[in-house]
């Protein structure tokens, strides 16, 4: 305990002097690079074309060096660039095509462009300062994603971009690696053409890494997120004020402003390799007197059946988690008409095949000791009642309280494996001793649950958002290692995928992680991706890796790559927790991010089927 309390106080003089030596630098060179610059007076030439890291959106900074990308097939890599050009129209960017290492045949990317815009984000909070080391200000930071059309030639007018008279200007780009593309190493270039001119005023050198494996097309970590109906209609009212979600449905067409805003940012979401859902769509429920509840399922069905199974999304893998829909004012009705409401949604989502990605919610009204054990009851009665579904329970294994013969109406032991408890967050204690021959729960990571301590970086930085990935590998590792039969996902849940603010010039929390802006805070319509949702996709990317690399033996070195990059902290038996423990998850050097992936990389390809294994190549 000396040695981390010595650690600790080293590291913190240390961000002191960053702080007040540094901070400043840092602050200047994100300042120059503000997507604000309206005018080419700060710039030193009229033609700029340069790489740009929006990793850590507070600190935003240019690399004079080409563009250096590694990606296994069938995954998506990105990066962002920094544009200048002089005033006018007529300037375009020329997406060139890739050319293998020493070849000549010209193989085309594909390539998807959007305009990085700024929104105001409120840094002035203590939580945010004490984790990044940030000056506490209201700044002007990248955040939305607004897509840009790109020509069967592979150019992208500029002329098209939001506000195109201001300069510089930053874009995001997203280059897929096609699940056939051999592996080796190939070159591109990205050209800015002037108005009239075939010859580029700029050009940035694009190289790529292709490693000789396939990302899967399934996800095997859930990254989910739930859409609120409220933050719906506060954010889209045209499409969704006057809605009652109960009665939406495809056959109606008035209702296709509706859909078409849902089916964008569930279809969107999916190609990112992410799951959304929408807790408010619900079957139409009556209760006759002394009778169970008439369902009618219809409407429900017509909206979740296509995103379910695939239909809706390109590479036709649906999603794979929808939690069973509570029914209106269900928690108004007694245990047993809940319970004969439950089973009847457990037998239909049965016959529909969809029991097995979905399972019954108990929500959390609070944190009480009484609380918790209505909890646990609930969820007690639930497993007896309806015992061919499983159960959410917003508690951790600690507070599940189990039946014996005494309190035979608690927890069954026998039959906790059919719950889906919060697993143990970044901060936490030894769990407590499971009953022997018991099964544990099945267990999702939570980002939005403090443990004993929250994380307060869920989502400053990229490598916040990616650091829950390599945790839930490891809490997902260890359950499959124990006597809980789990999923094949694992399963991270985010309570934030919309804007906590009702319009564009209201400051929003750093540690929110939306998904989604609505398009007319931008002057277009529907709704425009986030950077938040690029990190997402990239981190359940990064869950792929690892799981590969431990799929083809190399366990270990998935195990330790996990461990260093998430650094999940575990108290002793009854030590007092301390606030600081919260600082210590996650790593910040982005040097580190990139060599773990580099090594990954490397242990999955010393395994590649058909090839013998090289033990000196797997020693260094």
């Amino acid at each position: 305990m000396q040695k981390l309390l010595g650690w600790v106080l080293a590291s913190a003089a240390a961000a002191v002097t960053w702080l007040t030596v540094g901070c400043a630098n840092n602050h200047a060179a994100s300042s120059a690079n503000s997507l604000t610059v309206s005018s080419t007076d700060q710039i030193s030439t009229p033609f700029i074309l340069k790489r740009v890291d929006l990793s850590d959106p507070a600190q935003v900074t240019e690399q004079d060096a080409p563009v250096s990308l590694a990606a296994a097939r069938n995954e998506w890599s990105s990066f962002a660039l920094h544009v200048s050009w002089p005033a006018g129209t007529g300037y375009s960017l020329r997406l060139g095509t890739l050319r293998p290492e020493g070849g000549r045949t010209a193989l085309p990317i594909g390539f998807k462009v959007y305009q990085v815009v700024s929104a105001p984000v409120d840094l002035n909070r203590a939580s945010y300062v004490r984790h990044s080391g940030q000056n506490a200000a209201t700044r002007s930071l990248p955040r939305a994603l607004l897509p840009l059309d790109v020509s069967g030639d592979q150019i992208v007018s500029l002329d098209r971009l939001r506000d195109s008279a201001h300069q510089p200007a930053t874009l995001w780009m997203d280059l897929h690696t096609d699940a056939t593309l051999p592996a080796g190493a190939y070159s591109a270039s990205i050209d800015l053409l002037r108005a009239g001119s075939a010859q580029p005023a700029a050009s940035l050198p694009l190289k790529l890494t292709v490693h000789n494996f396939n990302l899967p097309n399934e996800r095997h970590a859930l990254m989910i997120g739930a859409i609120d109906w409220v933050w719906l209609q506060n954010l889209f009212p045209s499409e969704f004020e006057a809605i009652t979600p109960t009665w939406v449905t495809r056959t109606d067409p008035k209702y296709e402003p509706t859909i078409r805003i849902l089916d964008q940012m569930i279809s969107t979401a999916q190609e990112h390799r992410l799951s959304l859902y929408v807790p408010a769509l619900r079957p139409l429920t009556k209760w006759p007197a002394n009778a169970p509840p008439l369902i009618d399922w219809q409407s429900f069905d017509s909206m979740v059946a296509p995103w379910l199974s695939g239909e809706k999304f390109a590479d036709h893998v649906g999603l794979h988690y929808w939690p069973m829909p509570s029914a209106e004012m269900l928690d108004r009705y007694d245990r047993t008409s809940q319970a004969e409401y439950w089973s009847a949604a457990a037998t239909h989502f049965e016959q529909n095949q969809w029991l097995a990605i979905s399972a019954i919610p108990i929500a959390r009204k609070g944190s009480s000791d009484a609380d918790i054990s209505a909890i646990s009851t609930e969820a007690a009665e639930l497993l007896r009642a309806i015992p061919q579904a499983r159960i959410i329970v917003p508690l951790e294994d600690d507070q599940l309280q189990l039946g014996d013969g005494q309190n035979p109406a608690l927890i069954d032991p026998q039959g906790a494996s059919r719950l889906l408890a919060i697993a143990q967050p970044l901060v936490s204690a030894p769990p407590r001793p499971w009953p022997a021959g018991a099964p544990r729960p099945q267990h999702a990571v939570w980002t939005g649950f403090p443990g004993l301590f929250p994380y307060m970086g869920s989502g400053g930085s990229e490598r916040d958002v990616r650091m829950w990935a390599y945790l839930a590998f490891l809490r997902h590792l260890s359950e499959r290692g124990s006597s809980a039969a789990g999923p094949d996902e694992a399963q991270v849940l985010w309570n934030v995928t919309l804007p906590q603010t009702s319009a564009a010039d209201q400051p929003a929390d750093p540690n929110e992680v939306p998904w989604f802006y609505p398009g007319s805070w931008f002057g277009v319509s529907g709704a425009v991706p986030t950077l938040q949702l690029k990190w997402l996709r990239q981190a359940e990317q990064d869950y792929e890796y690892v799981r590969i690399a431990q799929e083809r033996g190399e366990a270990i070195t998935a195990l330790q790559t996990a461990r260093l990059l998430a650094r999940p902290v575990e108290i002793q038996p009854n030590q007092t927790p301390d606030p600081i423990y919260s600082l210590l998850s996650g790593t910040a050097d982005s040097a580190a991010w990139e060599q773990a992936r580099q090594l990954l990389s490397e242990a999955i390809i010393l395994h590649t089927p058909g090839e013998s294994l090289d033990a000196s190549r797997q020693e260094a």
